[in-house]
């Protein structure tokens, strides 16, 4: 792999990075944890960091992100302390953790936002129908009068 440069293809970095957790994830089911650590260093390399922005607009897609980045932490947490290299993965755990309560905070603003929008979409529904609605205009010239009073229409069609 050291002949393909991955650094110019956001699309082959995130499939490098793909193939790195997949060996890690060989690796750790084999006990082989000096070379699970070693892939999950690569892993971390190659995360194209513009693909795992925490600036994401969509809160979704920044939550699934989040969650892949964590659950690598973690695990790469684990790995590390099982070949006694604590102190980094005390560091690799509090990054996870900070990680996590990023998600743990997108999660409380999605359920704010279905809360609020549950609480409008009850409120209309509690709100009574006009007992004499206005009729609308017959004729489809101005969609703008919909809401103006027949003495209007009337004085208004003299004008024209």
């Amino acid at each position: 792999m050291d002949v393909v440069n991955f650094h110019l293809c956001r699309r082959d970095k995130f499939n490098l990075f793909v193939l790195f957790h997949n060996m890690a994830l060989c690796y750790q089911k084999l006990q082989m944890l000096e070379e699970c650590a070693q892939c999950i260093e690569q892993a971390l390399e190659f995360m194209p960091a513009d693909q795992f922005s925490l600036e994401e607009r969509s809160i979704s897609n920044r939550m699934r992100k989040l969650q892949l980045i964590c659950k690598l932490k973690l695990q790469y947490c684990a790995i590390l302390s099982q070949v006694h290299r604590h102190k980094d993965a005390l560091d690799q755990s509090k990054e996870g953790v900070r990680i996590s309560h990023h998600l743990v905070n997108d999660l409380r603003q999605l359920c704010d936002f279905y809360i609020k929008r549950e609480d409008i979409e009850q409120s209309y529904k509690d709100t009574p129908a006009p007992k004499n609605p206005v009729p609308a205009p017959n004729n489809s010239r101005n969609l703008h009068m919909a809401n103006v009073s027949e003495t209007e229409l009337t004085y208004n069609s003299y004008r024209s």
